[in-house]
């Protein structure tokens, strides 16, 4: 079975089978892939948004990002 990027972004990292995991852990760094905190989808690492220990979170993608701050006052 060849795996391929494309079948694991934007999935839940929780989602992944053990050879699906293995190829996520082995190619990190080689696509630049990481995982939203919130919500555990697999996202290119340039479309997490960063440094937001303020809201409680590492890295998040946009969609628990506008979550998080669209009802704060």
């Amino acid at each position: 079975m060849t795996m391929k990027l494309k079948n694991l972004l934007y999935r839940n990292f929780n989602s992944l089978s053990d050879i699906e995991r293995e190829f996520y852990e082995d190619n990190r760094d080689k696509f630049e892939i990481n995982v939203c905190d919130k919500y555990h989808t697999i996202h290119f690492s340039d479309e997490l948004i960063w440094n937001v220990e303020h809201l409680g979170y590492s890295a998040l993608c946009e969609e628990a990002y506008k979550e998080l701050t669209e009802n704060r006052s």
